[in-house]
């Protein structure tokens, strides 16, 4: 006969199902927080090392008199832009200095009146190979007290670090995602075991086991989409709450959980993956039971 009623297998409306939607609420909340880290770590590991490769900084204490200091500094940057491998040279102005100490000193520090030393912002040439050993004796020579500071050396450290945080969302980001499955594995198991006797008597009215396997996937998809969105809603609001926070900061030193369009983007299909999910694994849980229906 054939079936044409979406409900013949009406679902419980129990205390259980009415929490359901918060409980994959509370998952998709710490599934998009997760994916949110990844993808901000992600991007900042790009930048810093789109903006640190290939780049040198030379610093030079300050001498007794400015003039000896300015001297000596231009002695560097004239070598440094002689030496192979090296495409640029440049030492950092005087209002340069005082904006890169302005987040911890304010913006009405006088340089001057610091003992600041000099930096000088080298640019290596794509794929040049440097003997920094050699350079980093060479520029003692020139200027007694100047070091090379190799950032590729604390970047490494940097990368390493920001990898282990982002490994560690990916691993929270699966456990969601398995607790996930496990969760609607169990919820069609007990919604089965409750509709048995329903379920039997649809098997000799002459139902499909597609068919009957289609009212749960439709609950399935119903709840983890609902669940899903309230979730994503959650974790926007907590994001925008710390960009919100982070525009306040008197300094940019913290930096700023700011997503792309397309970050957005990606969160927000997180209800539909959560349901999609939610129906695949309804479906599949109970074509694998009624298989073993006698």
């Amino acid at each position: 006969m054939p079936f044409r009623s979406t409900r013949a297998l009406p679902m419980p409306r129990d205390a259980a199902s009415r929490f359901l939607p918060w409980i994959v609420a509370l998952m998709v909340f710490l599934a998009a927080l997760a994916l949110a880290a990844v993808m901000l770590l992600d991007a900042s590991l790009d930048r810093w090392q789109a903006d640190l490769t290939g780049t040198l900084t030379v610093q030079m204490p300050p001498l007794d008199e400015p003039a000896q200091t300015d001297t000596a500094v231009a002695q560097l940057v004239a070598f440094l832009q002689l030496t192979p491998g090296v495409e640029s040279a440049e030492a950092l102005s005087r209002d340069r200095l005082s904006a890169l100490v302005a987040p911890w000193l304010g913006d009405t520090a006088e340089i001057a009146e610091l003992p600041m030393p000099r930096l000088i912002d080298v640019r290596l040439r794509n794929g040049a190979l440097v003997d920094l050993p050699a350079l980093n004796a060479k520029v003692a020579d020139i200027a007694p007290g100047a070091t090379v500071d190799d950032h590729q050396v604390w970047l490494a450290r940097l990368v390493r670090y920001a990898r282990t945080l982002e490994t560690t969302a990916i691993v929270v980001l699966g456990l969601v995602a398995g607790v996930w499955v496990i969760t609607v594995l169990f919820v069609t198991l007990t919604r089965m075991s409750i509709h048995r006797a329903v379920i039997a008597l649809l098997h000799l009215m002459g139902a499909s086991d597609g068919y009957i396997a289609g009212q749960f996937q439709r609950h399935a998809l119903r709840f983890g989409f609902g669940g899903g969105l309230i979730g994503v809603l959650m974790a926007t609001a907590a994001l925008l709450a710390l960009d919100r926070a982070a525009a306040d900061l008197a300094t940019a030193i913290l930096p700023v959980p700011r997503l792309s369009p397309e970050q957005w983007a990606a969160l927000a299909s997180l209800p539909i993956i959560t349901a999609l999910v939610a129906m695949l694994t309804a479906r599949l849980t109970v074509l694998v039971q009624l298989k073993r229906m006698p």
